[in-house]
């Protein structure tokens, strides 16, 4: 997985996202299965980000973050897949909210 996630995105060059620290975790396997890291060191923290930007307590949660904002979790909850998916969302949601503003 990781090696086809550099060779089609070129993900090298791009920071891991994930909602908490899940990329210890990736990090972590990739290391356990001697696979070699599929993105950049950088790091951005889109539960973090959310908190700061949303005004919200630290670790506000997933799925509590997507219902303030009207929005349902997408599959299967603890999915890796999902989980991402989820984030992604709540990540995009925080970036269109940034350019309301400029």
């Amino acid at each position: 997985m990781c090696s086809s996630i550099i060779k089609e995105f070129k993900s090298k060059s791009y920071p891991c996202a994930a909602w908490g620290e899940d990329d210890n975790a990736l990090a972590y396997e990739c290391r356990s299965k001697d696979c070699k890291y599929p993105f950049s060191g950088q790091f951005i923290n889109i539960s973090l980000l959310y908190s700061v930007l949303m005004s919200k307590p630290l670790n506000n949660g997933l799925e509590k973050s997507l219902v303030e904002n009207g929005l349902t979790f997408v599959g299967e909850k603890h999915d890796p897949y999902w989980d991402a998916y989820n984030a992604a969302v709540i990540l995009k949601l925080l970036v269109e909210k940034c350019r309301e503003v400029i």
